[in-house]
């Protein structure tokens, strides 16, 4: 008895069997009617639903694609399923919301980034973020406020700078804010500029500030320098230019023929004193005085320079004899003048006396210097003189002058 093959059952003669050709013929009629032919193929090719197949996610169905190729599936619960656009789109957002971050992070870090950069150029500016900031910097142990630390180039620094500020509160502008000794109080200012200088009371080429610290002004004072002017007339004038001068210019008052020998002597005119002595006639006034030792002749019609006494002196005895004499006493400075007198008695001991006056006195008294002039000043148009000794019997006086 033949085995039969297990899916067509085609018989397979044994080894001790004769084939025969009806055998042979039942296997190709058998094969006939279990094979498919390419249209029998084709058209199952074809076919829209074939072995019940959809494109519905059904449990235990064959997958169809729809006219658009498309069919649909389950979740997927293991790693080797088949993802659905759902899943596909969660993860597209998620990777999406990913690179927002990731490009936020790396600009944050000082390298531009966009989250729509590949993930290669997001990952070429990772590397290239600076991670030790501190690499450029250039402060040092003296620049940290003390006992404060901080990181230069790597490197951990501990402050040694200390705040020794002196300023007040009054060197300060007022409105602007400074640091004294503790960097943690910031004090204000309160000095304000109260300047009333114009541009006119500066200097030219010289700036100031007035009242507001951040306008500098320029000066527009003219510079005159050292200025020299010499005036020739009386009554002369020079009319001082508006500015500065540097205190070395000089007015001077220069008149021609102003000389000692042009002015009168004894007169000073602008620090010349004058050497120049005038003849001019002598005039005389006489009077009489009473019996006293101190006295004033007032209201001379001109100015005296020799005063003349003719008085009497007792001499004692039992007649009571007088003898005549005369005091004189010339100015000192009527230098030049001459003058002769005649006394009107006759029992005088003299009958002319010539006085020549050279800057001095002369004094006559015959007996005991008795009469002489104690003190004695000539005025412009008056002398008032002081004796020795009262003077008797209604003396009389001449006084010369000019």
């Amino acid at each position: 008895m033949p085995d039969l093959t297990p899916r067509l059952g085609l018989k397979k003669p044994l080894g001790n069997e004769n084939v025969t050709l009806a055998s042979f013929n039942e296997n190709y009629d058998i094969l006939d009617a279990g094979v498919a032919t390419k249209s029998d193929l084709d058209s199952h090719n074809n076919a829209a639903t074939a072995h019940g197949a959809t494109p519905e996610a059904t449990a235990n169905r064959i997958v169809q694609r729809n006219e658009a190729g498309q069919f649909k599936v389950g979740a997927p619960t293991e790693a080797n399923h088949v993802a659905r656009k759902a899943d596909l789109d969660e993860v597209k957002q998620s990777v999406s919301d990913g690179k927002t971050l990731v490009a936020g992070a790396i600009t944050d870090k000082g390298v531009p980034t966009s989250p729509s950069d590949t993930f290669q150029r997001m990952a070429e500016n990772i590397g290239a973020i600076e991670t030790d900031k501190t690499g450029d910097a250039t402060a040092t142990a003296a620049d940290i406020l003390a006992p404060k630390t901080a990181y230069a180039k790597g490197q951990k620094l501990t402050g040694t700078l200390s705040l020794y500020g002196d300023a007040a509160d009054g060197d300060v502008l007022k409105g602007k804010t400074y640091y004294n000794t503790d960097a943690k109080t910031k004090r204000s200012g309160t000095l304000e500029l109260s300047g009333n200088a114009a541009d006119a009371d500066v200097l030219t080429g010289k700036t100031y500030y007035n009242t507001d610290a951040k306008t500098r002004r320029n000066g527009t004072m003219p510079n005159n320098g050292a200025v020299n002017q010499t005036i020739t007339q009386q009554d002369g004038q020079y009319i001082i230019p508006a500015g500065y001068h540097n205190g070395a210019g000089k007015v001077m008052a220069q008149f021609a023929n102003l000389i000692a020998s042009n002015v009168r002597q004894g007169v000073n005119i602008g620090g010349v004193v004058g050497s120049l002595v005038e003849r001019r006639d002598i005039q005389i006034v006489t009077g009489t005085l009473t019996t006293e030792k101190t006295g004033t002749i007032s209201n001379l019609p001109f100015q005296p320079f020799l005063f003349l006494i003719n008085t009497s002196v007792f001499t004692g005895g039992s007649l009571g004899h007088r003898d005549y004499g005369h005091i004189i006493r010339a100015d000192a400075s009527a230098e030049g003048a001459i003058a002769a007198f005649k006394p009107t008695n006759s029992s005088v001991i003299s009958t002319e006396i010539v006085v020549t006056l050279r800057g001095g006195h002369y004094d006559y008294d015959r007996y005991t210097n008795s009469r002489k002039f104690d003190q004695i000043t000539f005025g412009y148009d008056f002398i008032n003189y002081t004796l020795f000794s009262d003077i008797n019997y209604n003396s009389t006086y001449i006084v010369l002058g000019t």
